[in-house]
């Protein structure tokens, strides 16, 4: 305060919460302390580097640049004037004299970079940020996904078909996102202010999303040659951006106009073979009709709301249903998977909701067990974005010895779901002194959905948590019985196997992280079964190594806002910021899914695959404009069981790229197939001609790709791939590897 800097803060009723900035900051330079504190430096980092090449920066990750750097440059070279040259570089310039100089004896480590802080290394690992606003992790995936997934690959097969690649709008949309990703923003270690302009921007790149996947799906509807069919058919398009065949049960919400005067439906297929349909809700609707050149109109409908089995839909391509108007009601009788009270059952699995709300679930073909799955366990919570604490005299509660009310509130041939709801009772907070949870009890109420559907393996939780307490660790706990010493776990482009013991954490100064990052989902197998644990948008999964081997997702970690501004001390924000404590309406989604032998053997990954990825579906009056096919693969890939993370324009605009990963710890050899090996009309029509042509796209074919070859992640080419006269390009993707190919036109 007194060194003459004059720092300054507002200190009115309003803005008083401001930090001190210096008004008159000294321009002060000591040369004096160079060549101590230069010396200091260098062999500070005597152990830390392989090559003669070392990295020194100036400032911390807010800094700006300073002109005194330059004379602190030049002041440390003399200083070290014969030990090392001091001089400005580049981080390119820097990483190509590290290679060049590397010695071939290096150490190899394999595996994660994920240890605790050790005395004299460099940093710390802080890994609790994973759980840190699960609201803003959960609403990045889902972000993600919409236009990772869906939007860009449907914008990418429309132009194939000769519509306008929205490039603009991506790119925008990627920005928006992009800009989400600051370390210390999507980590969540900020004040409010922070995740709130984040939701914002989240908001951006949904909405550009929606729009082009809609532009998109409207393309390559509109482009299915429906000539065969009458006027005013109803046609129902599904859409799968995975690249395997599926077979689903699809949530649909169809509008059938009153004109038909249907009394009843039924979805048929391109054959008139009837679907199995599980009817949910119908009512009138007025639908709003837009249209590009003119206002917007109303139809008169009856709004179908049902969920329908949609047979071996095809890989990262349509297939094409129809409505089939009833005159007059049909009567059926539903066989449900819906059997005694509390209870469900499907070809796999026989679910039992319990007294307490959590599951009894048994796996039909093997007579394998479980009790007390997917109950509620809460403690402390006194850290920080960075650090898990909890108070000295920890209380841990659980829903285990609670009563839920349970009630079915949808059965048929398709699904069956309960809604199980849980009025529970939490602490209020932390004591003053954080020795201790508050004695102040808030309600805590929790209503699951629990879906079993025909077909799938697992069955599904939908938690809805109306949080009012703070202070605290909330999460669902799957007692999974498997005698295992590690768990395998979906991290973004691999599955990775670690250690559930945690290490001797008398060799750190930071206490070993009891929680784990993942993605999608955890498994822990003894090599003969297994059981998954899959998800949407969580990001952390803690093994507790108890005697029933229990999991455990975080859903909720509620912390006190301290930030550490500098060395000495966190600062405090917890009395203007709430937002750490995440109070309100939470929404999480999970499953539990037994599997034989490990996650590989057990079709895990393609199971969270279809968990996470919804079929799409949209429903189109039929036009004299289409040529397509009623069902199609754009992108073919044999196997299927690769994992695709973009399919997009190359960044060049000569092609068209495709990512893929091979998760497993086997090479793979395949080939990929884009357009039927076509690339699709080499002109696209300008708007006033698309306008004039009625939108019809055209229907050139355009000529077999070019070149199709690798490139790297920056699309620089590799080498090429040998193709064949129907368009299938072969490719070696080896274990772990990331392989991106170009399609050049």
């Amino acid at each position: 305060w007194n060194e003459g800097n004059a720092p300054f803060r507002l200190a009115d009723g309003e803005f008083n919460g401001l930090d001190i900035s210096y008004a008159r900051p000294k321009f002060s330079y000591h040369a004096e302390n160079i060549p101590a504190r230069a010396d200091q430096a260098l062999k500070e980092q005597d152990g830390e580097w392989t090559t003669r090449h070392r990295f020194w920066s100036a400032g911390h990750d807010s800094s700006c640049p300073d002109v005194r750097e330059v004379r602190l440059i030049a002041d440390c070279n003399r200083a070290l004037a014969g030990r090392a040259e001091v001089f400005h570089s580049t981080f390119e310039d820097f990483q190509k004299s590290v290679v060049d100089n590397v010695s071939d004896d290096l150490v190899l480590l394999k595996g994660e970079m994920r240890y605790p802080h050790t005395p004299g290394s460099g940093s710390e690992l802080y890994g609790w940020v994973i759980s840190a606003r699960m609201d803003i992790k959960k609403l990045n995936y889902q972000t993600e996904r919409l236009l990772g997934r869906y939007a860009e690959p449907l914008a990418s097969f429309a132009a194939l078909l000769g519509a306008d690649y929205p490039d603009g709008f991506i790119d925008q949309a990627w920005n928006w996102l992009l800009q989400n990703h600051g370390h210390d923003s999507i980590g969540c270690c900020s004040r409010d202010v922070v995740p709130e302009d984040m939701l914002y921007r989240y908001r951006q790149a949904r909405e550009i999303s929606v729009c082009v996947m809609e532009d998109a799906f409207a393309e390559v509807a509109g482009s299915i040659d429906l000539s065969h069919r009458q006027m005013d058919d109803v046609a129902v398009v599904e859409w799968n951006c995975l690249p395997a065949h599926r077979t689903e049960v699809v949530d649909v919400c169809l509008d059938i106009p009153v004109d038909l005067g249907a009394e009843d439906f039924e979805l048929v297929d391109e054959d008139d073979r009837a679907m199995t349909i599980q009817k949910i809700d119908s009512q009138p609707h007025k639908t709003v009709v837009s249209h590009a050149h003119d206002c917007a109109n109303m139809m008169s409908m009856e709004r179908h709301s049902f969920l329908a089995q949609l047979p071996e839909l095809p890989g990262l391509g349509y297939k094409t249903f129809y409505i089939r108007p009833l005159s007059e009601k049909k009567n059926t009788i539903e066989r449900s998977i819906h059997g005694l009270p509390h209870y469900m059952e499907n070809e796999y699995l026989k679910v039992l909701i319990q007294p307490n709300g959590a599951l009894d679930v048994t796996e039909k073909s093997t007579g394998r067990n479980w009790t007390d799955l997917g109950y509620f366990r809460d403690s402390s919570e006194t850290g920080n974005p960075w650090e898990h604490h909890t108070v000295a005299r920890d209380e841990v509660l659980t829903t285990l010895g609670e009563r839920a009310r349970i009630a079915c509130v949808c059965q048929g041939p398709l699904a069956t779901v309960f809604r199980v709801e849980l009025d529970w009772e939490l602490p209020r907070g932390r004591s003053a002194d954080e020795r201790r949870r508050s004695k102040d009890r808030v309600p805590y109420k929790i209503v699951n959905r629990v879906t079993l559907r025909k077909g799938q393996p697992w069955v599904e939780i939908e938690t809805t948590v109306e949080n009012t307490a703070g202070d605290h660790y909330l999460q669902v706990s799957f007692p999974t019985k498997i005698d295992s010493p590690t768990v395998e776990a979906s991290i973004p482009f691999d599955v990775v196997q670690r250690d559930i013991a945690l290490p001797d954490p008398a060799a750190f100064d930071e206490k070993p992280q009891t929680e784990h990052p993942m993605d999608r989902f955890v498994s822990v197998s003894d090599g003969r079964q297994g059981v998954a644990l899959i998800n949407e948008g969580l990001k952390a999964y803690e093994p507790h190594g108890d005697s029933d081997q229990t999991l455990s997702f975080t859903l909720l970690r509620c912390f006190p806002l301290r930030i550490c501004i500098t060395n000495l001390e966190m600062t405090d924000y917890s009395r203007l910021d709430r937002g750490s404590q995440c109070l309100g309406t939470h929404t999480f989604r999970y499953a539990f899914m037994p599997h034989e032998g490990d996650w590989e053997k057990g079709g895990v990954r393609q199971a969270s695959e279809r968990f996470n990825h919804n079929v799409r579906v949209a429903q189109i009056g039929p036009s004299d404009k289409g040529n397509m096919p009623v069902a199609h693969s754009f992108l073919e890939i044999r196997p299927a069981d690769l994992e695709i993370s973009a399919v997009k324009k190359s960044e060049l605009g000569r092609g068209w790229v495709v990512r893929l990963f091979n998760p497993y710890v086997k090479d793979i050899n395949g080939t990929i197939r884009l357009n039927g090996g076509m690339t699709g009309p080499l002109e696209t029509p300008s708007p006033v001609e698309r306008a004039r042509d009625e939108y019809r796209l055209p229907e050139d074919a355009g000529r077999a790709w070019s070149t199709v070859r690798v490139v790297n992640l920056e699309e620089i080419p590799q080498y090429d791939l040998d193709t064949d006269e129907k368009g299938w390009a072969a490719f070696l993707i080896r274990s772990k590897q990331i392989l991106t190919v170009e399609f050049v036109v």
